[in-house]
C-alpha cells in the first residue's frame, strides 16, 4: 500500500497520510468533504455535526495502536491539508478552531487511555494563531510542542522544529519563518549595528547565537521568553506607525514590553557577578566593561533614587550619550518597570531611544569587553 493516499473532492486533488486503518482513513477522507464541500461561511456548523462522529472513530483508532510517535505525527499532520488552506485564504480564525477541538479530544482521550505525542499538534496549531497575531498563545503552543520533544524524543527535540523556531534558528516552515524569526532577527540585527556604530563595538548576530541562543547553560525557557519578548517589541514598533501609542496607557504598554527584556538582562547578570542587589551587578558590568566611573555602587544607586523621585526629569537630564549611561538607564528603567504605574507621553515619544538602551544593555552583558 501506498504511503500517500490521493482523493479528489470537486476539483481539489488531495493527498494525505495512509493510517494503514480503512475506517480512519475514511474519517479523514469524510473531514476533507466536509470542509471542502460548502462555503466557508457554514464550516463551523458543518464541523459541529461532524465531530463528534469523527472523534469516536479516532478514539477507536488510537487505542488500538501502540504508542509509537510516528502514528500520532502522521495523524495530526492529515489535519494540516485543511488548516493551511484555511490559513493562506485569509481563514485563520477557523484554522485555530480546527486545532483547538482537535486538542480538546486529545486532552479527554489521554483521560481514559494513555499520553498522546502532541508536538506535532501544538506545532501546527501555533501558526494560525501567530497569524491572528495572539503572539503569547502562539508562543505557548510551541513551547507545549517542545515539551512534548523532550518527554518523548530526549535526544532530539533540540533538532525539531518547535526548538528551532523558538531559538530563532532556521526552519523550513516559510509562515512560522515570515512571521517570527525573520522580523525579530531583523529588528536584533538593526539594534546591533546601532550599538557598533555608536560604541565602536564588533558585537554579531553569530555572537548572540553563541552566547545566547545556542548556549546550554542558558535555560530554554529564557531564550523562549526572549524570542516572545523581542516579538512584542516589533509589534510596539507597528503601533506606533499606526498611531496608536500616543495614549497614557501606551508608555506602561511599552513599560511591560521593555521590562521583560531587562528581566533577562538581569538574569544574565546574575550568572555572570556575585551579588544580591542589581545595583551592584550593574555596577560590576560597568567595571567590567570599562564603563565605570568613581565608585560605581554609589552611582547607580544615586541615579535610582533620582528615577524613582521623577523618570521622565531623570532621562532628559542626560548629557553626552555613553555606554555608561546606557547601563545607569537600563538599571533604573528594571527597577520602574517592574514598580512603578508611572505614565509619560514622553516615554512613548522616545520609545525607539530606549529600546535602543535596553539592547545595548543585554549586548554589554553578552559581551563586556570591546
Amino acid at each position: 500500500m501506498e504511503d500517500v493516499i490521493t482523493i479528489q473532492v470537486g476539483n481539489r486533488v488531495i493527498g494525505y497520510k495512509n493510517l494503514y486503518n480503512d475506517e480512519i482513513n475514511q474519517g479523514f477522507e469524510n473531514f476533507y468533504k466536509t470542509c471542502f464541500g460548502g462555503n466557508l461561511e457554514t464550516l463551523e456548523k458543518r464541523l459541529y455535526i461532524f465531530w463528534p462522529t469523527f472523534f469516536e472513530i479516532a478514539q477507536k483508532y488510537l487505542s488500538s495502536q501502540d504508542e509509537k510517535f510516528s502514528i500520532h505525527d502522521n495523524f495530526f499532520e492529515n489535519f494540516t491539508v485543511v488548516s493551511e488552506w484555511l490559513w493562506e485564504n485569509g481563514f485563520s480564525e477557523q484554522a485555530a478552531r480546527v486545532w483547538a477541538s482537535v486538542s480538546k479530544f486529545i486532552k479527554e482521550f489521554e483521560k481514559k487511555y494513555f499520553q498522546i505525542h502532541k508536538g506535532s499538534l501544538f506545532y501546527f496549531w501555533s501558526i494560525p494563531l501567530l497569524m491572528l497575531e495572539r503572539i503569547d498563545a502562539s508562543i505557548l503552543s510551541l513551547h507545549k510542542a517542545v515539551l512534548e520533544d523532550k518527554r518523548n524524543k530526549p535526544n532530539e527535540w533540540r533538532d525539531n522544529p518547535a526548538h528551532q523556531v523558538l531559538s530563532l534558528s532556521d526552519n523550513p516552515n516559510p509562515y512560522l519563518r515570515n512571521l517570527l524569526i525573520d522580523p525579530v532577527l531583523v529588528f536584533i540585527s538593526k539594534r546591533i549595528s546601532l550599538y557598533n556604530s555608536r560604541y565602536s563595538r564588533n558585537f554579531s548576530i553569530s555572537e548572540l547565537r553563541t552566547l545566547f541562543l545556542d548556549n546550554p547553560a542558558i535555560e530554554t525557557e529564557t531564550i523562549y521568553y526572549f524570542t516572545l519578548s523581542i516579538y512584542k517589541l516589533t509589534y510596539i514598533r507597528r503601533l506606533s506607525d499606526l498611531g496608536l501609542g500616543q495614549s497614557t496607557i501606551g508608555p506602561l504598554v511599552l513599560n511591560s514590553s521593555i521590562g521583560s527584556v531587562l528581566l533577562i538582562w538581569e538574569n544574565l547578570l546574575r550568572q555572570s557577578y556575585e551579588g544580591r542587589y542589581l545595583r551592584n551587578l550593574t555596577a560590576s558590568l560597568m567595571d567590567d566593561s570599562g564603563t565605570a566611573w568613581g565608585n560605581s555602587t554609589v552611582r547607580t544607586g544615586k541615579a535610582n533614587d533620582d528615577a524613582n523621585k521623577n523618570l521622565v526629569r531623570c532621562i532628559k537630564r542626560r548629557k553626552d550619550r555613553n555606554l555608561r549611561q546606557d547601563l545607569l538607564l537600563g538599571y533604573v528603567l528594571r527597577n520602574n518597570t517592574f514598580h512603578s504605574l508611572e505614565s509619560d507621553d514622553y516615554l512613548w515619544q522616545i520609545h525607539t531611544d530606549l529600546i535602543q538602551i535596553i539592547f545595548n544593555c543585554l549586548f554589554t552583558a553578552l559581551k563586556p569587553k570591546k
